[in-house]
């Protein structure tokens, strides 16, 4: 069951109409700290109500707290208990390989128990004859900590002091922990010990009990002792590897109760649910866009695009501030007339002829910190104009940025359209180095282009192979990043008289900094590049030469995010000209911009 949709769900039906200061329609609920805390003065009914939460929690801490206290007050007018009494503490202790702690005794109480969790103290009562399995009992409680085991609990309970669930819960836990000390004990004892043992917890089958918070008693009532004396009849030792059973058990059952609620919550979640046809069914939609966000920024991308494709009010929520939801959901209600359904976003009429046949494509995605990356997002057009197909290209400036620990699409410059498609060989550059010496002037452009794993096609696309049809994937991931340099010579405007006459060669070399001493190697025929950021062109000289020289090349990296263009790029080139066989110049290209 997905417990936090129909919490989210019910919460908006119910805040929708109030003024609340404590909890927002649009906002998700979140824990935030363990203890509830009142920060503003209540304003709405739903505000009342859990500042009346708020005042029981802080009841029931007070009360328990000051029920210790007093009771620790008490234990300071106690007595050190009797040298026969210490005796047979210190036998008991030996006899079974358990730890003593300080004893004192005390008038007016029946039963013993242990006090407290760092100092702890064995509290028994005055002029009464202790028996040894009393003693084995509550120092088994000393020894595995069961004080603190219900001062734990006791938090929880005034947690939760409006559940009576979970009041029933927390008895059974406490009554479960002293029959799991009875279980420990019995293991210890042999034959009619184990009798006299379920005597004397049957002489305490009518004292009344009061469990107070920090401490452990042999006692809890006579209806309780009851169950634990039909254990005892029934008692059989656990056979040797039951602890790791134990553990084997409390492992799944975390892992099932840790991990897998919100993994289905999120699967039950259907493409319906994000396409409601009626007014009604708008804010049950809006629920998996504030719940189910975007957990990648490649996730954050690929619902952006589908969001603009399918025209879905509910994809583009689930992509945008939480804190314009509520805007948002009033303007989809006001398309609801013009475009027939209340999902309906407007995609802008440059993406009219936008089709899914060759996907998206994210390029020059850059990391600016932590929480913020800028991308160019490529969607592409088709359409028929006198019987002709006519191909085009949208690109989109978009930033990408955290917010509530998800990740959020705005658009961040103006659209710009192609008659054309649009691909790494003619996007603007992420990055560009330049330098203008007496010869002419050199550029190096450095165009990346992202690759996630929803691809729909084998590369005959390129890169523009993401699948716009298919549901969203909050937590796609980048597989592979296209990094493509692209280095331009160009010679016209050269203040040098001659000319070149024959050929023009052009050697680039990629450093990580300016002391890094990297030698050009021999010039080579053709044009190309290699491994280790070098690229190279020859160009032959006519009449027909247009005074440029032009030299790419590319790389695929394994990457899973925009960290790419930040860290494997070089910070500086260099460029080497030869005309005819003699060097002209060398350049240092230097970042634009920097």
């Amino acid at each position: 069951m997905p417990f936090s949709f129909w919490i989210e769900r019910w919460k908006g039906i119910v805040e929708k109409g109030l003024k609340s200061v404590y909890s927002e329609t649009y906002i998700p609920i979140s824990l935030k700290l363990p203890f509830p805390y009142i920060g503003q003065k209540p304003m709405s009914v739903t505000d009342w109500i859990f500042s009346i939460y708020v005042a029981g929690v802080v009841f029931f801490l007070l009360r328990y707290l000051f029920t210790y206290i007093r009771l620790r007050v008490l234990l300071r007018k106690g007595c050190a208990v009797s040298d026969v009494v210490q005796e047979t503490l210190l036998r008991v202790c030996e006899k079974y390989h358990l730890k003593t702690c300080k004893a004192i005794t005390i008038s007016g109480i029946t039963s013993a128990f242990v006090c407290g969790i760092f100092r702890p103290v064995l509290v028994l009562p005055d002029k009464q004859e202790i028996d040894e399995k009393i003693l084995l009992h509550e120092l088994l409680h000393l020894k595995y900590r069961d004080t603190l085991q219900n001062t734990v609990w006791s938090i929880l309970k005034a947690l939760h002091w409006c559940n009576p669930f979970l009041w029933y819960v927390f008895r059974r836990i406490e009554n479960d922990m002293e029959s799991l000390c009875d279980q420990r004990v019995l293991e210890r004892l042999e034959g009619e010990e184990r009798r006299e043992y379920g005597t004397i917890l049957l002489d305490m089958a009518n004292d009344t009990y009061a469990r107070v918070p920090g401490t452990s008693s042999i006692s809890n009532g006579g209806k309780n002792i009851s169950r634990r004396i039909e254990a005892i009849v029934r008692f059989k030792k656990y056979p040797k590897g039951m602890a790791l059973v134990s553990v084997c058990i409390g492992i799944v059952l975390a892992c099932s109760i840790l991990l897998s609620g919100e993994v289905d919550a999120v699967d039950s979640i259907s493409m319906g649910d994000y396409t409601p046809i009626e007014i009604e069914e708008l804010d049950e939609a809006m629920v998996p866009a504030r719940l189910y966000r975007c957990e990648t920024v490649a996730g954050a991308l690929d619902t952006y695009a589908k969001a603009l494709y399918h025209e879905n009010g509910i994809y583009m929520a689930t992509v945008s501030s939480l804190y314009k939801h509520e805007e948002m959901v009033k303007q989809m209600e006001d398309n609801t007339n013009e475009f027939l359904a209340v999902f309906r976003w407007p995609k802008g009429e440059e993406l009219e002829y936008c089709t899914d046949e060759n996907g998206y494509g994210v390029y020059n995605l850059q990391k600016k910190d932590e929480n913020c990356y800028e991308a160019s997002l490529v969607m592409y057009t088709y359409e028929v104009i006198d019987e002709e197909d006519v191909y085009g290209s949208v690109v989109i400036p978009v930033q990408i940025t955290q917010e509530l620990g998800s990740w959020i699409v705005e658009e961040c410059g103006k659209r710009e359209v192609y008659d054309h498609l649009i691909d790494d060989s003619n996007i603007s550059a992420a990055k560009e180095w330049s330098a203008t010496g007496k010869s002419g002037s050199v550029t190096v452009s450095l165009i990346t282009a992202f690759k996630t794993r929803l691809d729909i096609n084998e590369p005959d696309y390129g890169f523009r192979t993401c699948s716009l049809t298919s549901d969203l994937k909050l937590d796609a991931e980048f597989e592979h990043a296209w990094v493509y340099h692209a280095i331009k010579y160009d010679s016209h405007g050269n203040s040098l008289e001659r000319k070149p006459n024959e050929r023009v060669v052009m050697q680039v070399l990629g450093l990580d900094s300016l002391d890094e001493v990297k030698v050009f190697p021999e010039p080579m025929n053709g044009s190309g590049s290699s491994t280790d950021a070098y690229y190279f062109a020859n160009e032959s000289v006519d009449e027909n030469w247009n005074g440029t020289v032009i030299t790419g090349g590319g790389q695929t990296h394994g990457v899973k995010g925009a960290d790419i263009v930040e860290n494997d790029m070089p910070n500086v080139y260099k460029a080497r000209i030869i005309w005819d066989g003699n060097v002209v110049e060398d350049l240092t290209l230097t970042e634009v911009g920097q």
